[in-house]
Order: C-alpha cells, then sequence, then structure tokens
C-alpha cells in the first residue's frame, strides 16, 4: 500500500464502531465475541498507525484536509 493516507480517517473510525457495535448489541454478542470484536478494531487502528508512520518516515510529512474549521480572509 503505497497511499495509506487515503485511510487516515479509518484510525479513529474503527474503535467508534466497535463501540457502537459493542454498545448496541451487547445483550447478543456473548463475551468472547465482544472481547474478540473490542480488541480486533484496536488491533486494525494500530496497524494503520503503524503504515502511516513508516509512510511519514520515509516520505516526509503528510497533510490531509477533510475541512477548513475556520476561514479568515
Amino acid at each position: 500500500m503505497d497511499n495509506v493516507t487515503q485511510l487516515l480517517w479509518l484510525i479513529p473510525v474503527l474503535p467508534l464502531i466497535g463501540f457502537i457495535i459493542n454498545g448496541g448489541f451487547r445483550n447478543n454478542l456473548g463475551k468472547g465475541a465482544s472481547g474478540f470484536l473490542g480488541s480486533a478494531v484496536i488491533l486494525l487502528s494500530f496497524v494503520l498507525s503503524v503504515l502511516v508512520f513508516f509512510q511519514v518516515k520515509s516520505g516526509g510529512a503528510v497533510v490531509v484536509t477533510y475541512f477548513n474549521f475556520l476561514q479568515v480572509g
């Protein structure tokens, strides 16, 4: 994967999805499934973070703009 910056948005979204699934279906999921899901989304988020780190280390800074928070001038 050369351009991992397209997946940056997944780093905070994956744990959020895991939280929503575990919180919403806590009565339907078993302890094993809930633990596996919670651990898996954190692991995937960590792996993406490491990939982005190595891309930044090899190629320099990465600037990603999703939206303008405040526009002046």
